[in-house]
């Protein structure tokens, strides 16, 4: 079978892994494993997505995020489409991965009509403070024409936005923009940065919220420099935040 799309997170003595293979029927599925004691100790892999058989669906491109014993975990899945169109589901374990809640549509298009890619997931959590955990997840999309950058919020698993947020703020589906990244600095800052064709070649822009993802830019910024806007092309983002200075830093690549 071929493997695609690992991705890892650690939380205490654990180690989580996720990925997608070809394993069942030929079209790739989301496999979790667990790895104990610091990923000394590997158990049987389990099948995230819901198509055990692998011919009615393909789900793959995961991203993970865990804290303490939480493990949360999306990915691109065609299930609801006839046209192979992919929306973005969700998942997640309270007891370090040993068992999984139903898997949720994350994304507002039951049907399937307009391809979501992509998704990135991260987490604000400081047990001192709150034992809620609040989840953030990015990913782009076509309901507009071109793709368009997204955002959805959830404390705890339960409630995402019944509408989700757009982040690029140019005209909606006018041009390209795709493959964000997400981070947080644990206290209510979201950076999302991502690549953005409106000035003609590939841009990177950004936008952030400090106050959990409910305001944000009113406009975006754009981060790679040069005088005009897409007279080079910038792909290969990154993304990192420093959450222990007294001032969180972002750093962008």
């Amino acid at each position: 079978a071929d493997v695609g799309s690992p991705r890892m997170c650690v939380a205490g003595t654990n180690v989580y892994a996720v990925w997608h293979d070809s394993r069942r029927g030929g079209r790739n599925q989301v496999f979790f494993n667990a790895g104990r004691s610091g990923g000394e100790i590997w158990g049987q892999d389990v099948q995230l997505s819901d198509d055990p058989e692998g011919v009615e669906g393909l789900a793959e491109n995961p991203a993970i995020a865990c804290a303490g014993d939480s493990v949360y975990v999306v990915w691109e899945d065609d299930r609801d489409s006839e046209y192979g169109n992919r929306n973005i589901y969700f998942s997640y374990s309270d007891d370090a991965g040993m068992s999984w809640q139903d898997d949720t549509l994350v994304t507002s298009d039951p049907q399937g009509d307009w391809d979501a890619l992509s998704p990135q997931i991260a987490i604000d959590y400081d047990e001192s403070v709150s034992p809620d955990k609040t989840l953030y997840i990015s990913w782009y999309d076509g309901r507009s024409g071109a793709y368009d950058i997204y955002f959805t919020r959830s404390t705890n698993g339960y409630n995402f936005l019944a509408e989700e947020l757009r982040l690029d703020t140019d005209v909606p589906g006018a041009a390209y923009s795709a493959h964000s990244r997400l981070a947080t600095d644990g206290i209510g800052g979201i950076y999302v940065i991502w690549q953005d064709r409106r000035d003609g070649g590939n841009d990177v822009y950004s936008n952030h919220s400090v106050d959990g993802g409910y305001n944000w830019l009113a406009s975006d910024v754009r981060l790679d420099g040069g005088v005009e806007g897409g007279s080079s092309d910038a792909f290969g983002l990154s993304l990192a935040v420093d959450r222990d200075s007294a001032v969180p830093a972002v750093y962008a690549a």
